[in-house]
Protein backbone atom coordinates (compact mmCIF):
# COMPACT_ATOMS: atom_id res chain seq x y z
CA UNK A 1 0.00 0.00 0.00
CA UNK A 2 1.21 3.57 -0.21
CA UNK A 3 -0.07 6.64 2.09
CA UNK A 4 -0.62 9.63 0.85
CA UNK A 5 -1.93 12.90 2.09
CA UNK A 6 -4.71 13.23 -0.09
CA UNK A 7 -7.06 15.64 2.57
CA UNK A 8 -10.10 13.57 2.65
CA UNK A 9 -8.86 11.82 -1.08
CA UNK A 10 -9.87 14.73 -2.86
CA UNK A 11 -6.58 15.28 -4.78
CA UNK A 12 -6.38 11.09 -5.73
CA UNK A 13 -5.08 10.75 -8.61
CA UNK A 14 -8.24 10.68 -11.41
CA UNK A 15 -7.16 7.04 -12.46
CA UNK A 16 -7.09 5.78 -9.07
CA UNK A 17 -10.27 3.37 -8.29
CA UNK A 18 -12.02 3.29 -5.54
CA UNK A 19 -12.77 0.16 -4.04
CA UNK A 20 -14.47 0.94 -0.70
CA UNK A 21 -15.64 3.30 1.86
CA UNK A 22 -13.61 6.26 3.79
CA UNK A 23 -12.80 5.07 6.77
CA UNK A 24 -12.76 7.77 9.83
CA UNK A 25 -10.05 6.71 12.95
CA UNK A 26 -9.73 9.12 15.98
CA UNK A 27 -7.29 8.87 18.65
CA UNK A 28 -7.47 11.24 21.52
CA UNK A 29 -5.90 11.86 24.72
CA UNK A 30 -5.29 14.33 27.02
CA UNK A 31 -2.83 16.50 24.92
CA UNK A 32 -3.92 15.21 21.57
CA UNK A 33 -6.20 14.91 19.07
CA UNK A 34 -5.58 13.05 15.66
CA UNK A 35 -8.05 12.62 12.64
CA UNK A 36 -7.10 9.94 9.92
CA UNK A 37 -9.87 9.92 6.71
CA UNK A 38 -8.63 6.83 4.74
CA UNK A 39 -9.72 5.97 1.31
CA UNK A 40 -8.91 2.59 -0.05
CA UNK A 41 -8.33 1.87 -3.51
CA UNK A 42 -7.06 -0.82 -5.92
CA UNK A 43 -3.81 -0.48 -5.54
CA UNK A 44 -3.15 2.12 -2.47
CA UNK A 45 -4.39 3.61 0.38
CA UNK A 46 -5.31 7.00 0.18
CA UNK A 47 -5.10 8.85 3.92
CA UNK A 48 -5.75 12.64 5.10
CA UNK A 49 -4.08 13.21 8.87
CA UNK A 50 -5.40 16.06 10.74
CA UNK A 51 -3.87 17.53 14.17
CA UNK A 52 -6.86 18.62 16.13
CA UNK A 53 -4.71 19.86 19.03
CA UNK A 54 -0.66 19.21 19.67
CA UNK A 55 0.92 20.14 22.35
CA UNK A 56 5.31 19.48 22.83
CA UNK A 57 4.41 16.93 25.78
CA UNK A 58 2.93 14.61 23.12
CA UNK A 59 4.49 11.30 21.73
CA UNK A 60 3.06 11.98 18.18
CA UNK A 61 5.02 14.88 16.23
CA UNK A 62 4.44 16.78 13.57
CA UNK A 63 6.12 14.22 11.33
CA UNK A 64 2.57 12.16 11.12
CA UNK A 65 1.28 14.89 9.02
CA UNK A 66 2.61 12.93 6.32
CA UNK A 67 3.98 15.50 3.49
CA UNK A 68 5.25 12.81 1.25
CA UNK A 69 3.85 9.20 0.42
CA UNK A 70 4.82 6.68 2.95
CA UNK A 71 5.29 3.30 1.69
CA UNK A 72 3.81 0.56 4.19
CA UNK A 73 4.47 -3.36 4.23
CA UNK A 74 2.26 -5.54 3.14
CA UNK A 75 -0.91 -6.23 5.42
CA UNK A 76 1.60 -4.92 8.27
CA UNK A 77 -0.67 -1.56 9.02
CA UNK A 78 0.90 1.47 10.25
CA UNK A 79 2.14 2.31 13.90
CA UNK A 80 1.51 5.33 15.83
CA UNK A 81 3.35 4.65 19.03
CA UNK A 82 0.82 2.46 20.90
CA UNK A 83 -1.71 2.96 18.44
CA UNK A 84 -2.10 0.44 15.09
CA UNK A 85 -4.44 0.64 12.41
CA UNK A 86 -4.17 -2.86 10.45
CA UNK A 87 -5.35 -3.72 7.07
CA UNK A 88 -6.35 -7.51 5.83
CA UNK A 89 -4.65 -8.37 2.69
CA UNK A 90 -8.14 -9.01 0.62
CA UNK A 91 -8.31 -12.70 -1.65
CA UNK A 92 -11.16 -12.18 -4.18
CA UNK A 93 -9.98 -14.36 -7.13
CA UNK A 94 -7.49 -16.95 -8.15
CA UNK A 95 -4.93 -14.05 -9.02
CA UNK A 96 -4.95 -12.35 -5.43
CA UNK A 97 -4.95 -15.89 -3.95
CA UNK A 98 -1.39 -16.62 -5.67
CA UNK A 99 -0.24 -13.46 -4.60
CA UNK A 100 -1.08 -14.38 -0.97
CA UNK A 101 0.36 -17.36 -0.83
CA UNK A 102 3.74 -16.02 -2.90
CA UNK A 103 4.24 -13.45 0.12
CA UNK A 104 2.72 -15.97 3.33
CA UNK A 105 5.79 -16.59 4.64
CA UNK A 106 6.55 -13.02 5.40
CA UNK A 107 3.28 -12.65 7.43
CA UNK A 108 3.01 -12.51 11.45
CA UNK A 109 0.53 -13.50 14.11
CA UNK A 110 -0.39 -9.60 13.55
CA UNK A 111 -1.05 -10.34 10.09
CA UNK A 112 -4.95 -11.01 8.57
CA UNK A 113 -5.74 -12.45 5.20
CA UNK A 114 -9.51 -12.72 4.01
CA UNK A 115 -11.34 -14.66 1.50
CA UNK A 116 -14.46 -12.79 0.65
CA UNK A 117 -16.02 -15.17 -2.43
CA UNK A 118 -15.59 -18.63 -3.40
CA UNK A 119 -12.49 -19.26 -5.53
CA UNK A 120 -12.09 -21.05 -9.11
CA UNK A 121 -8.77 -22.43 -9.48
CA UNK A 122 -9.46 -24.14 -12.44
CA UNK A 123 -5.95 -24.22 -14.91
CA UNK A 124 -4.44 -22.56 -12.10
CA UNK A 125 -1.26 -24.26 -10.90
CA UNK A 126 -0.83 -23.37 -6.87
CA UNK A 127 3.00 -23.07 -5.60
CA UNK A 128 2.83 -23.96 -1.51
CA UNK A 129 3.86 -21.35 0.75
CA UNK A 130 6.82 -22.57 2.65
CA UNK A 131 5.44 -21.23 5.85
CA UNK A 132 2.80 -19.00 7.01
CA UNK A 133 2.35 -17.83 10.73
CA UNK A 134 -0.88 -15.13 9.91
CA UNK A 135 -4.07 -15.94 10.11
CA UNK A 136 -6.04 -17.00 6.54
CA UNK A 137 -9.55 -16.82 7.09
CA UNK A 138 -11.67 -18.37 4.21
CA UNK A 139 -14.94 -16.65 5.25
CA UNK A 140 -16.65 -19.66 4.52
CA UNK A 141 -15.89 -19.85 1.05
CA UNK A 142 -15.01 -22.48 -1.37
CA UNK A 143 -11.74 -23.39 -2.91
CA UNK A 144 -13.06 -24.86 -6.50
CA UNK A 145 -11.63 -27.05 -9.68
CA UNK A 146 -8.18 -26.94 -7.96
CA UNK A 147 -6.10 -30.01 -9.68
CA UNK A 148 -3.17 -30.55 -7.05
CA UNK A 149 -0.61 -33.10 -7.70
CA UNK A 150 1.26 -33.23 -4.20
CA UNK A 151 0.65 -29.55 -3.37
CA UNK A 152 -0.61 -28.08 0.08
CA UNK A 153 -1.04 -24.49 0.59
CA UNK A 154 1.10 -24.12 2.96
CA UNK A 155 4.52 -26.67 3.54
CA UNK A 156 4.73 -25.81 7.39
CA UNK A 157 1.71 -23.78 9.37
CA UNK A 158 4.12 -22.13 11.89
CA UNK A 159 3.58 -20.89 15.51
CA UNK A 160 0.75 -18.45 15.91
CA UNK A 161 -0.59 -19.86 11.95
CA UNK A 162 -4.51 -19.91 11.49
CA UNK A 163 -6.51 -21.50 8.58
CA UNK A 164 -10.25 -20.91 9.63
CA UNK A 165 -13.42 -21.26 8.20
CA UNK A 166 -12.16 -23.01 4.76
CA UNK A 167 -13.57 -25.23 2.75
CA UNK A 168 -12.04 -27.83 -0.84
CA UNK A 169 -15.44 -28.03 -2.95
CA UNK A 170 -15.81 -31.81 -4.10
CA UNK A 171 -14.93 -30.20 -7.41
CA UNK A 172 -11.17 -30.40 -6.64
CA UNK A 173 -8.67 -33.10 -7.84
CA UNK A 174 -6.41 -34.16 -5.31
CA UNK A 175 -3.74 -36.23 -5.05
CA UNK A 176 -1.26 -36.56 -2.10
CA UNK A 177 2.57 -36.88 -1.64
CA UNK A 178 3.72 -40.83 -1.89
CA UNK A 179 6.13 -40.22 1.36
CA UNK A 180 6.78 -37.96 4.33
CA UNK A 181 3.96 -35.65 6.09
CA UNK A 182 1.23 -34.52 3.73
CA UNK A 183 -2.88 -32.39 4.19
CA UNK A 184 -3.84 -30.19 1.07
CA UNK A 185 -4.30 -27.76 3.79
CA UNK A 186 -1.05 -27.91 5.43
CA UNK A 187 2.36 -30.39 5.21
CA UNK A 188 2.73 -30.23 8.71
CA UNK A 189 1.31 -27.67 11.26
CA UNK A 190 3.52 -26.62 14.39
CA UNK A 191 2.68 -25.89 17.86
CA UNK A 192 0.50 -23.44 18.58
CA UNK A 193 -1.39 -23.45 15.02
CA UNK A 194 -4.82 -23.49 14.84
CA UNK A 195 -7.21 -25.09 12.03
CA UNK A 196 -10.69 -24.52 13.19
CA UNK A 197 -14.10 -25.26 11.09
CA UNK A 198 -12.31 -26.41 7.87
CA UNK A 199 -13.57 -29.31 5.69
CA UNK A 200 -12.89 -31.49 2.72
CA UNK A 201 -15.25 -32.20 0.15
CA UNK A 202 -13.03 -33.84 -2.40
CA UNK A 203 -11.83 -37.27 -2.99
CA UNK A 204 -8.11 -38.02 -2.65
CA UNK A 205 -6.54 -40.71 -4.83
CA UNK A 206 -3.18 -41.56 -4.88
CA UNK A 207 -1.79 -44.09 -7.83
CA UNK A 208 2.11 -44.96 -7.19
CA UNK A 209 4.26 -47.82 -7.70
CA UNK A 210 6.05 -47.18 -4.60
CA UNK A 211 5.72 -45.06 -1.21
CA UNK A 212 7.79 -44.75 1.32
CA UNK A 213 7.08 -43.76 4.95
CA UNK A 214 4.08 -41.28 4.36
CA UNK A 215 1.51 -39.62 6.83
CA UNK A 216 -1.55 -38.76 5.04
CA UNK A 217 -4.98 -37.08 5.70
CA UNK A 218 -7.20 -34.22 4.10
CA UNK A 219 -6.50 -31.22 5.81
CA UNK A 220 -2.84 -31.47 7.82
CA UNK A 221 -0.32 -34.25 7.57
CA UNK A 222 1.18 -34.05 11.14
CA UNK A 223 -0.49 -31.28 13.85
CA UNK A 224 1.21 -30.63 16.81
CA UNK A 225 -0.95 -27.64 17.07
CA UNK A 226 -5.12 -27.45 17.09
CA UNK A 227 -7.29 -28.77 14.91
CA UNK A 228 -10.64 -28.16 15.84
CA UNK A 229 -14.19 -28.18 14.03
CA UNK A 230 -12.93 -29.51 10.79
CA UNK A 231 -14.49 -32.59 8.66
CA UNK A 232 -13.45 -34.71 5.81
CA UNK A 233 -16.38 -35.74 3.62
CA UNK A 234 -13.95 -37.20 0.48
CA UNK A 235 -12.77 -40.55 -0.13
CA UNK A 236 -9.50 -41.53 0.26
CA UNK A 237 -8.17 -44.05 -1.90
CA UNK A 238 -4.65 -45.18 -1.99
CA UNK A 239 -3.27 -47.61 -4.80
CA UNK A 240 0.25 -48.85 -4.13
CA UNK A 241 1.42 -51.21 -7.07
CA UNK A 242 4.84 -52.33 -5.56
CA UNK A 243 6.95 -51.95 -2.56
CA UNK A 244 5.99 -49.71 0.74
CA UNK A 245 8.84 -49.31 2.68
CA UNK A 246 8.70 -48.12 6.54
CA UNK A 247 4.71 -47.47 7.96
CA UNK A 248 2.09 -45.40 6.32
CA UNK A 249 -0.54 -43.70 8.17
CA UNK A 250 -4.11 -42.32 6.87
CA UNK A 251 -6.18 -39.78 8.42
CA UNK A 252 -9.35 -39.06 7.72
CA UNK A 253 -8.84 -34.83 8.56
Amino acid sequence: YTLYNNGLCSSRPESAEVLGLNLCFNHLTESIGLAYSLCIGKSNLYASFTHITLVSKTEFSAQMTAEKPVTIPRNGGFFLDSSKLTFKYIIKDAETFQKFLSNAHNYTANDTAEIVDDINLEGVTLTSASSFKGTLDGGGHRLKNWTSDATALFTTLGDGGVVKNLTIDESCVLTPATTGNFGFMAEIANKYSVIDNCENNADITLNAATAERFRIASLVGVSYGSVKNCTNNGDITINISGDVVDKCYLGGV
